[in-house]
C-alpha cells in the first residue's frame, strides 16, 4: 500500500460519520509508505478530536506514534 491510499482511507471513513461536521485534516507524505497525520473533527455535540499520527505502510499498517485528546 501507497501512503497516498492510506490517507484516502482514512477520508473515506470520515464521511461514513454523519456526526463529524467538521475536520481540518493535513497529510503530510514523508516518503512512499511514510507519512504524518494531524487534524481536529468536530462533533454534532460541539466536542473535538485531536489527531496525530505518524505511520508506515510498507508492511501493512504500523503507527509509531498515535496521539488523540477528546475536547468536551
Amino acid at each position: 500500500m501507497r501512503i497516498e491510499e492510506y490517507f484516502q482511507q482514512i477520508d473515506a471513513t470520515l464521511v461514513l460519520f454523519p456526526q463529524v461536521v467538521l475536520k481540518t485534516m493535513r497529510y503530510d507524505q514523508r516518503s512512499e509508505t511514510k507519512g504524518f497525520i494531524r487534524g481536529v473533527l468536530l462533533f454534532d455535540d460541539g466536542s473535538e478530536l485531536h489527531v496525530r499520527e505518524f505511520v508506515d505502510v510498507s508492511a501493512g499498517i504500523e503507527r509509531f506514534r498515535l496521539c488523540l485528546s477528546l475536547h468536551a
